[in-house]
């Protein structure tokens, strides 16, 4: 018999424990990102720079080589060249690994988007955020969940380095109309971000209050009002949204902001169930604001992809789900699947993405499985879009 007792737990206790896991916290990051405990981006060799902007690597040897050449030749260590994401993203952009918008086009917004936590929703959006920057594009993120876990992976700490006015509850509160003042550069070129962090929890207040005291306010309209004004659009190529796993009037806003809706769901049956319960209370909450909207202003989405997540087809029911997925889903189903692997775990541990790995010292192969099934990903998203939303505009 287990005689060991659980001592008692009160408010001043718990407290204490919060201070405990944060300045765990801050020593973990001290350790990660020494010696100031600031992110810094990955540093690429010549054979994965060919790979990014899919190039023969003695083309880009000798194109890096060249005396005078206006692309980035690289820092050379050792016997080596390596490259930053910014040299990267020269690369691509040269080679024109990314869609050059006309004056008349603007930037996609995609709200990424399960009620269901534990589905990789954020891990997707980094990734993809991370991996549309290196085709050469330019990203905002808007972290929309109080637990701020996109604002960790983009190398600012929720808990020290976020106040409540670098969010978007200004906004909600209507203290301002524009999205500007909350945005901040991040470790990685080319993505920005609106943080997040527990005030958060305030704009869930805000909003409803504003449509009591003023019934002709429309509560769900304000991020994307904010977005189309102040050249945001223009000035990004794509807005990615990373969205609470629960209905808010954050969560609205998100998907009445969105052109495009990405849903990250692993195989698994509860996750399967748990989705018919998402896109019924979608449906409902939409059909309740679309009746409010001109017909001109009525919801329709460029695209929309259910993309499998935390795949193992070594387990006979992933793949019995995949079947459902793909029975339900049909043409939604996105045609790429991301992997469980070890490298994926590595990155989490090391509170980063598959693209922080410069040099992975585990099995190549591992690493790569990975980091290709996040690359065909950001191909399919990039094409989706290229095709279904900037051809229209």
């Amino acid at each position: 018999m287990n005689n060991t007792t659980t001592p008692s737990c009160s408010l001043d206790d718990i407290d204490e424990l919060s201070g405990v896991a944060g300045d765990f916290l801050a020593h973990i990051r001290q350790r990660l990102f020494a010696p100031d405990a600031q992110k810094r981006g990955p540093k690429y060799t010549l054979g994965q720079l060919s790979q990014f902007i899919d190039k023969d690597k003695a083309l880009v040897s000798k194109r890096a080589a060249m005396v005078g050449s206006d692309l980035p030749a690289g820092e050379q260590a050792g016997n080596q060249r390596l490259f930053t994401v910014e040299d990267v993203r020269t690369w691509s952009r040269h080679y024109k690994r990314c869609h050059v918008r006309s004056p008349q086009e603007r930037g996609a917004v995609i709200a990424v988007a399960n009620f269901k936590g534990g589905v990789s929703k954020t891990t997707t959006t980094a990734h993809l955020a991370q991996g549309l920057s290196l085709k050469g594009y330019r990203v905002l993120l808007i972290d929309l969940d109080a637990q701020g876990s996109l604002t960790n992976l983009m190398g600012i700490s929720p808990e020290f380095e976020v106040n409540l006015e670098d969010t978007i509850v200004p906004l909600t509160s209507g203290e301002r109309d524009s999205l500007l003042p909350s945005i901040r550069t991040t470790y990685w070129s080319g993505v920005d971000i609106v943080p997040g962090s527990v005030v958060l929890n305030n704009a869930d207040f805000y909003l409803p209050a504003r449509q009591a005291r003023d019934p002709g306010f429309a509560f769900w309209d304000v991020l994307r009002r904010a977005l189309h004004s102040d050249g945001i659009l223009e000035q990004y190529d794509y807005v990615i949204i990373d969205t609470p796993p629960a209905i808010s009037y954050t969560t609205i806003n998100a998907f009445l902001a969105a052109d495009c809706l990405l849903v990250p769901m692993p195989p698994e049956g509860q996750d399967f169930a748990s989705a018919v319960q998402f896109w019924t209370l979608f449906s409902q909450l939409a059909r309740g604001i679309d009746q409010h909207l001109k017909t001109e202003d009525r919801k329709t989405y460029a695209w929309v992809r259910v993309v499998p997540t935390k795949v193992d087809r070594t387990r006979a029911h992933s793949a019995i789900v995949l079947d459902w997925m793909k029975s339900v889903y049909r043409h939604y189903l996105s045609s790429t699947e991301i992997p469980v692997t070890s490298a994926v775990s590595v990155s989490g541990i090391q509170l980063g993405t598959i693209y922080d790995i410069a040099r992975y010292t585990g099995s190549s192969r591992t690493y790569l499985r990975a980091r290709q099934a996040y690359d065909r990903l950001v191909d399919e998203v990039d094409q989706l879009t290229r095709l279904h939303f900037w051809s229209k505009n």
